[in-house]
Protein backbone atom coordinates (compact mmCIF):
# COMPACT_ATOMS: atom_id res chain seq x y z
CA UNK A 1 0.00 0.00 0.00
CA UNK A 2 1.63 3.07 -1.42
CA UNK A 3 0.46 6.27 0.45
CA UNK A 4 0.67 9.97 -1.60
CA UNK A 5 0.68 13.07 0.15
CA UNK A 6 -0.30 16.21 -1.58
CA UNK A 7 2.50 18.74 -1.78
CA UNK A 8 2.10 21.34 0.59
CA UNK A 9 3.32 25.65 -0.60
CA UNK A 10 6.57 24.47 1.04
CA UNK A 11 7.47 21.85 -1.53
CA UNK A 12 6.17 24.49 -4.01
CA UNK A 13 8.60 27.03 -3.10
CA UNK A 14 11.17 24.35 -2.96
CA UNK A 15 10.18 23.35 -6.79
CA UNK A 16 10.56 27.22 -7.58
CA UNK A 17 13.69 27.91 -5.66
CA UNK A 18 15.50 24.72 -7.53
CA UNK A 19 14.29 25.63 -10.85
CA UNK A 20 15.67 29.34 -10.90
CA UNK A 21 18.79 28.37 -9.15
CA UNK A 22 20.52 28.50 -12.76
CA UNK A 23 19.24 31.59 -13.70
CA UNK A 24 20.80 35.02 -12.99
CA UNK A 25 18.93 37.22 -10.80
CA UNK A 26 17.62 39.15 -13.88
CA UNK A 27 16.31 36.15 -15.27
CA UNK A 28 14.90 35.11 -11.95
CA UNK A 29 12.33 38.44 -11.43
CA UNK A 30 11.40 38.30 -14.90
CA UNK A 31 10.45 34.73 -14.48
CA UNK A 32 8.39 35.20 -11.51
CA UNK A 33 6.96 37.91 -12.52
CA UNK A 34 5.82 36.44 -15.97
CA UNK A 35 4.22 33.75 -13.54
CA UNK A 36 2.88 35.62 -11.74
CA UNK A 37 1.15 37.88 -14.88
CA UNK A 38 0.15 34.24 -15.74
CA UNK A 39 -1.31 32.98 -12.75
CA UNK A 40 -3.30 36.29 -12.81
CA UNK A 41 -1.59 37.45 -9.54
CA UNK A 42 -0.73 40.87 -8.60
CA UNK A 43 2.26 42.38 -10.05
CA UNK A 44 4.99 42.74 -6.90
CA UNK A 45 6.63 46.23 -7.15
CA UNK A 46 10.29 45.14 -7.66
CA UNK A 47 11.45 48.95 -8.20
CA UNK A 48 13.06 50.02 -5.31
CA UNK A 49 12.00 53.89 -4.53
CA UNK A 50 14.48 56.29 -5.61
CA UNK A 51 16.94 57.25 -2.90
CA UNK A 52 16.35 61.09 -1.09
CA UNK A 53 17.48 63.58 -3.46
CA UNK A 54 21.02 65.31 -1.72
CA UNK A 55 21.68 67.07 -5.00
CA UNK A 56 21.40 70.96 -4.71
CA UNK A 57 18.11 71.81 -6.92
CA UNK A 58 19.79 74.06 -9.53
CA UNK A 59 21.15 70.29 -10.84
CA UNK A 60 19.64 69.32 -13.93
CA UNK A 61 17.12 66.03 -13.47
CA UNK A 62 18.39 64.79 -16.73
CA UNK A 63 21.53 64.05 -14.87
CA UNK A 64 22.80 60.38 -16.02
CA UNK A 65 23.27 57.72 -13.22
CA UNK A 66 25.92 55.44 -13.59
CA UNK A 67 25.11 52.36 -15.52
CA UNK A 68 21.95 54.46 -16.78
CA UNK A 69 21.00 54.63 -20.45
CA UNK A 70 19.19 57.26 -22.41
CA UNK A 71 16.00 56.49 -24.45
CA UNK A 72 17.76 57.33 -27.73
CA UNK A 73 20.74 55.40 -27.18
CA UNK A 74 17.91 52.39 -26.02
CA UNK A 75 15.21 52.56 -28.90
CA UNK A 76 18.57 52.67 -31.33
CA UNK A 77 19.64 49.67 -30.12
CA UNK A 78 16.34 48.04 -30.54
CA UNK A 79 15.34 49.13 -34.27
CA UNK A 80 11.38 48.49 -33.45
CA UNK A 81 10.43 48.37 -36.98
CA UNK A 82 6.90 49.53 -36.79
CA UNK A 83 4.84 52.32 -34.56
CA UNK A 84 3.44 48.97 -32.14
CA UNK A 85 6.86 48.10 -31.59
CA UNK A 86 7.90 51.75 -31.16
CA UNK A 87 5.89 51.97 -28.25
CA UNK A 88 6.17 48.64 -27.23
CA UNK A 89 10.49 49.76 -26.74
CA UNK A 90 9.20 53.09 -25.18
CA UNK A 91 7.08 51.21 -22.57
CA UNK A 92 9.27 48.84 -21.64
CA UNK A 93 12.38 51.72 -21.44
CA UNK A 94 10.08 53.68 -19.08
CA UNK A 95 9.31 50.59 -16.70
CA UNK A 96 12.89 49.09 -16.70
CA UNK A 97 15.37 51.42 -18.08
CA UNK A 98 14.82 55.38 -17.67
CA UNK A 99 16.37 56.85 -14.84
CA UNK A 100 12.88 58.04 -13.30
CA UNK A 101 10.55 54.85 -13.67
CA UNK A 102 6.92 54.81 -14.84
CA UNK A 103 4.36 51.57 -15.00
CA UNK A 104 2.59 53.15 -17.68
CA UNK A 105 3.03 55.50 -20.84
CA UNK A 106 0.45 57.56 -22.30
CA UNK A 107 0.45 59.67 -25.36
CA UNK A 108 2.57 62.17 -23.81
CA UNK A 109 5.12 59.77 -23.40
CA UNK A 110 4.98 58.34 -26.77
CA UNK A 111 5.30 61.91 -28.46
CA UNK A 112 8.38 62.77 -26.05
CA UNK A 113 9.69 60.01 -26.99
CA UNK A 114 9.23 60.74 -30.33
CA UNK A 115 11.00 64.00 -30.05
CA UNK A 116 13.59 62.87 -27.89
CA UNK A 117 14.82 59.58 -30.56
CA UNK A 118 13.68 61.71 -33.65
CA UNK A 119 11.41 59.27 -34.65
CA UNK A 120 8.93 60.22 -36.89
CA UNK A 121 5.63 61.76 -35.24
CA UNK A 122 2.13 58.93 -35.24
CA UNK A 123 -0.39 60.40 -37.26
CA UNK A 124 -2.85 59.18 -34.68
CA UNK A 125 -0.43 58.68 -31.29
CA UNK A 126 -3.40 57.32 -29.35
CA UNK A 127 -4.15 54.92 -31.66
CA UNK A 128 -0.73 53.22 -31.76
CA UNK A 129 -1.29 52.42 -28.18
CA UNK A 130 -4.64 51.24 -28.88
CA UNK A 131 -2.78 48.96 -31.63
CA UNK A 132 0.08 47.91 -29.38
CA UNK A 133 -2.07 46.68 -26.60
CA UNK A 134 -4.30 45.12 -29.63
CA UNK A 135 -1.46 43.23 -31.29
CA UNK A 136 -0.54 41.89 -27.59
CA UNK A 137 2.54 44.10 -26.38
CA UNK A 138 1.02 46.66 -24.09
CA UNK A 139 -2.16 46.02 -21.81
CA UNK A 140 -4.70 48.56 -20.94
CA UNK A 141 -3.86 50.28 -17.61
CA UNK A 142 -5.92 53.65 -16.37
CA UNK A 143 -7.77 55.33 -18.83
CA UNK A 144 -5.50 56.57 -21.58
CA UNK A 145 -3.08 54.82 -19.88
CA UNK A 146 -0.80 51.39 -21.28
CA UNK A 147 2.16 49.67 -19.37
CA UNK A 148 4.00 46.54 -21.22
CA UNK A 149 3.19 43.16 -20.72
CA UNK A 150 5.32 40.01 -20.90
CA UNK A 151 5.20 39.36 -24.66
CA UNK A 152 6.24 43.10 -25.13
CA UNK A 153 9.07 42.60 -22.78
CA UNK A 154 9.69 39.22 -24.46
CA UNK A 155 9.81 41.10 -27.67
CA UNK A 156 11.74 44.12 -26.11
CA UNK A 157 14.25 42.23 -24.28
CA UNK A 158 14.74 39.12 -26.41
CA UNK A 159 13.81 39.66 -30.20
CA UNK A 160 14.32 42.83 -31.50
CA UNK A 161 17.77 43.51 -30.57
CA UNK A 162 19.91 41.61 -33.15
CA UNK A 163 23.31 41.77 -30.55
CA UNK A 164 26.21 42.65 -31.66
CA UNK A 165 27.76 39.75 -31.02
CA UNK A 166 25.19 38.00 -33.69
CA UNK A 167 26.25 40.65 -35.99
CA UNK A 168 29.77 40.03 -35.94
CA UNK A 169 29.29 36.31 -36.24
CA UNK A 170 27.41 36.45 -39.42
CA UNK A 171 30.10 37.11 -41.84
CA UNK A 172 32.50 34.43 -40.51
CA UNK A 173 28.92 32.07 -40.36
CA UNK A 174 28.10 32.67 -44.16
CA UNK A 175 32.03 31.87 -45.33
CA UNK A 176 31.27 28.36 -43.64
CA UNK A 177 30.38 25.49 -45.78
CA UNK A 178 27.96 23.19 -44.47
CA UNK A 179 29.22 20.75 -42.67
CA UNK A 180 29.21 17.38 -43.83
CA UNK A 181 28.42 14.21 -41.30
CA UNK A 182 30.52 10.87 -41.70
CA UNK A 183 33.44 11.72 -43.56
Amino acid sequence: MTTTTDPDEFDAARIIVKTLEAFGAEDQTRILRWAAERLGLPQPQTSQPPPPSTSPPSETPQARLPGAIDIKSFVDSKKPKNDSQFAAVVAYYNRFEAPEKKDSIQVADLLDACRKVNYPRPPAPGQTLRNAANAGLLDKAERGAFSINSVGENLVAVTLPVTAYLLSALPRLASHEPRGHGK
